[in-house]
């Protein structure tokens, strides 16, 4: 049989470990070194055959605490169908801070016919894609 204080005792013993758990959770720091941000997404037709794909990948150092360097943006792209192509794409940081930054690539996305002494445009799309980097 338990009586009441043994279920104080035990109720208090949980309670306090719970707490030191939950506590030590938020100042917890990641370790430091290179990372890499990076997002995709492909557009599909409406049949559900892939058309395009667009990604963002850039590399950073954190130490832990804070975003120290910021390196290479890069934009990937491939085209899954025939017909597209891609005239343009370019990536930069958009935003750099010591907590988090954004990197963005661009895309210009081509439907039609393209060779070298003729160019007629059936669709093109303007594409964009972030990722975010955290310390």
């Amino acid at each position: 049989m338990t009586t009441m204080t043994q279920v104080k005792r035990t109720a208090a013993a949980v309670g306090i470990a719970a707490a030191l758990t939950l506590t030590a959770m938020p100042n917890a720091e990641a370790a430091a070194g290179y990372r890499t941000a990076s997002n995709s997404f492909t557009v599909k037709s409406w049949v559900g055959i892939p058309v395009y794909t667009m990604g963002v990948k850039a590399d950073y150092y954190s130490n832990g605490s804070r975003i120290t360097n910021h390196y290479t943006a890069r934009a990937n792209t491939a085209t899954h169908y025939p017909g597209w192509s891609v005239q343009s794409k370019s990536a930069a940081w958009t935003y750099k801070a010591s907590t988090y930054s954004i990197v963005t690539a661009w895309a210009t996305f081509f439907y039609g016919l393209d060779t070298q002494w003729v160019k007629v445009g059936i669709q093109s799309y303007d594409e964009s894609i972030r990722a975010y980097a955290y310390r």
